[in-house]
């Protein structure tokens, strides 16, 4: 059966009722503090997996400074970086393609980060850039991790008339990782912004969290089968903002990611494209990507995929 990591709290309702909370990136209160903000984008969508049917998708992410009030600053005491906690976690929900329309968890990655910032020089209008460090842990909170609980799993599904491939959601993925994140902040054309951002992860066989990674089983019988370190570690990604300039639709942001692995590198890609936009008041996000990683229960697949979603908060 699904571990439910986070009680049975629906990641809809999760998501709402954190949503006011993480508003406070852009609503410091009267004492100059900023507490409880947006990590990566927080989203409700629908998505579609090239080897899934599609379902409705929910990303809730944030982060929260650890003594000290989240400002643009030299590192204290000269050396020390700032310190934040982070949580992003993912959730689909199958309407109607599934029985009882179950709710997968899809993603929770706790981390850990050092914050240096890179201050801007004087008189720029550029907000600060950062350079992170970081430790953390990526799974996706299932619990089938043998052949026997496996062939259970598909048992189960057979009894309730479901495709035997949906076991495979249930394989208990997991990994610790240490890493580094460089954001820089560039002027563009027009006064748009560009940001880029270098990403280097290293996925350990055994960590403080995780204990032995938890990927690709021989069990699986899958010739795709290879580890995470083959398909993710290294991530360069583009984001411009942009302007459309008009009344009722107006653009936000093009964000552009190519990911590769730290072994095998340069062999086992994956790139994904986002456009956001307003409409009226709307806050949308098309997205398409190719490669790997769309779902960590078979993140060593290279599928197609592509979603429509409101997207509520941008890092």
């Amino acid at each position: 059966m699904q571990k439910q990591s986070l009680c049975c709290i629906h990641p809809v309702v999760l998501v709402l009722l954190l949503l006011p909370m993480a508003m406070l990136q852009a609503n410091e209160d009267n004492s100059g503090y900023a507490g409880l903000q947006s990590h990566e984008p927080i989203y409700i969508g629908y998505t579609w997996d090239e080897d899934d049917v599609g379902f409705m998708d929910f990303k809730l992410s944030l982060k929260y400074p650890i003594w000290h009030d989240a400002k643009p600053k030299a590192a204290a005491f000269g050396f020390l970086p700032h310190p934040y906690f982070d949580f992003s976690g993912r959730f689909g929900q199958y309407i109607g393609t599934r029985e009882s329309s179950p709710v997968i968890s899809k993603r929770f990655n706790p981390e850990l980060i050092g914050r240096y910032w890179l201050l801007p020089e004087a008189g720029s209008n550029l907000p600060a850039s950062s350079f992170d460090l970081m430790y953390g842990h990526e799974s996706n909170g299932q619990n089938v991790g043998d052949y026997n609980s496996y062939l259970a799993m598909k048992l189960e599904l057979a009894l309730q008339g479901e495709d035997l491939k949906y076991a495979d959601d249930y394989i208990s993925r997991g990994w610790d990782y240490v890493g580094a994140l460089w954001s820089q902040n560039w002027s563009a054309d027009s006064g748009h912004r560009v940001t880029t951002f270098l990403k280097l992860h290293y996925f350990l066989d055994d960590g403080l969290l995780q204990g032995p990674a938890e990927e690709y089983n021989s069990w699986e019988n899958d010739r795709d089968g290879k580890n995470r370190r083959k398909v993710d570690g290294i991530s360069l990604s583009y984001k411009r903002n942009i302007s459309l300039g008009n009344a009722l639709l107006r653009g936000e942001k093009i964000f552009l990611q190519y990911v590769t692995g730290t072994e095998n590198t340069f062999r086992f890609n994956t790139v994904r494209a986002e456009f956001s936009f307003i409409m009226g008041n709307m806050p949308l996000m098309f997205w398409i990507s190719h490669g790997y990683n769309s779902d960590l229960a078979d993140y060593y697949r290279e599928l197609s995929s592509g979603g429509i979603a409101i997207e509520f908060l941008s890092m």
